[in-house]
């Protein structure tokens, strides 16, 4: 008999159907950022060749608004690549605190960082749930976990104020604020913090 086929199965058939329908819920859990922000680019052409006249319309910038640790902060869409559903990924035994372990997605690795980790002393036991933030412009490829996500905004980030006194601001990541308490995050100077150099040194 056939190892491929038992009691009228054909397991290798099988195999595949699961293997395109899992591909399937990833496309549905993954949508791509770069499509995101080009529909973005298309609506404000679109507005501009209906003679919409907004002397600041073009200032403002599609943000990513996400929270984690209770707090609500963004990032520009344009450091971003897609987003991700949690899946919890393979550890990598010596590394920092930060670095949750190795995570794969459409067939390349990704370094998998907890931003709350990164950029606060706060440690979460055992982390199960949340959303994935793939970065762009890697190698190295860094991936960061935070705890939900909201949707898109465009801002106007000449408008950020300082943060006041209290808020832990390593490396400067942060910003400032803007609109209704919305925490923005250098996406250039988040990369240079130890958390990732450690990890990523020779």
């Amino acid at each position: 008999m056939n190892e491929k086929i038992a009691n009228g199965i054909d397991w290798r058939a099988t195999k595949a159907r699961l293997d395109r329908a899992q591909r399937s819920i990833e496309t549905a859990f993954l949508p791509d950022m770069e499509h995101t922000g080009e529909l973005l680019r298309t609506r404000a052409r679109s507005l501009a060749v209906r003679g919409v006249r907004n002397s600041g319309d073009a200032s403002h910038t599609p943000v990513l608004i996400f929270r984690l640790m209770g707090m609500h902060y963004g990032i520009d869409l344009g450091a971003l690549s897609r987003m991700g559903e949690w899946a919890a990924p393979s550890p990598v035994p010596g590394s920092n605190a930060a670095l949750l372990g190795l995570t794969t997605s459409r067939g390349a690795a990704w370094a998998l960082f907890d931003l709350g980790r990164v950029i606060s002393s706060e440690q979460k036991t055992k982390i199960t749930e949340g959303r994935t933030m793939f970065l762009r412009n890697g190698p190295p490829n860094i991936a960061l976990r935070v705890d939900a996500v909201d949707g898109i905004k465009r801002m106007d980030l000449r408008r950020i104020k300082p943060l006041p006194e209290g808020i832990l601001n390593p490396g400067n990541v942060i910003s400032g604020l803007i609109n209704d308490g919305i925490l923005i995050i250098d996406a250039r100077r988040l990369i240079a913090l130890p958390a990732f150099s450690e990890v990523f040194q020779p």
